[in-house]
């Protein structure tokens, strides 16, 4: 994936971690932070890891290749940060160690893993290929140009089949 796709990736997949890691927030987080404090944490967990996730990680291996090491690397550091973040801005010294603060690491662990599992649900079932595709550059010359049922490009570890129009729309 490009650096620009990558960018329209995080402008998907910012959101939608959000949508999935949030109600999962709100509903298992200990009960002593409040609605504010789990509505905030949906987003700013995310905030903080996801950019690091999609545009810096990816840039540290060689993908399509490494993509098992970068996947495993980005998903034990993103629970590992927001549970840090969480703790620091929310953590009590009286809580260190008790089950409340085992809990919420817990549900923060289980977000991100929801956004990372519905996510991969979602990339297999063809849902992000559009992004994979956006920029994909014109021909040079007729002859250059993609033949019916020709592979264009890798998405995700999977090949890419479709018909590229002169008028440069696509068929898949």
């Amino acid at each position: 994936m490009s650096p620009e796709q990558r960018w329209l990736f995080f402008a998907v997949g910012f959101p939608l971690s959000v949508a999935i890691e949030t109600p999962v927030l709100l509903l298992g987080l200990s009960s002593r932070h409040s609605l504010g404090v789990r509505l905030f944490a949906g987003v700013w967990l995310t905030a903080c890891t996801y950019p690091v996730v999609m545009l810096v990680l990816p840039g540290w291996f060689d993908l399509p290749a490494q993509q098992l090491a970068c996947t495993a690397v980005a998903e034990t550091f993103a629970p590992v940060a927001e549970c840090a973040l969480f703790w620091a801005a929310f953590g009590a010294r009286s809580e260190w160690g008790r089950r409340t603060m085992w809990r919420d690491f817990a549900v923060i662990t289980l977000a991100n893993f929801a956004s990372f599992g519905i996510g991969l649900v979602l990339d297999r079932a063809g849902c992000f290929d559009r992004l994979y595709l956006s920029n994909l550059p014109a021909p040079v010359s007729p002859l250059s140009a993609c033949s019916e049922g020709a592979s264009i490009g890798w998405a995700r570890g999977r090949r890419i089949n479709a018909v590229l129009h002169t008028d440069g729309s696509m068929d898949r």
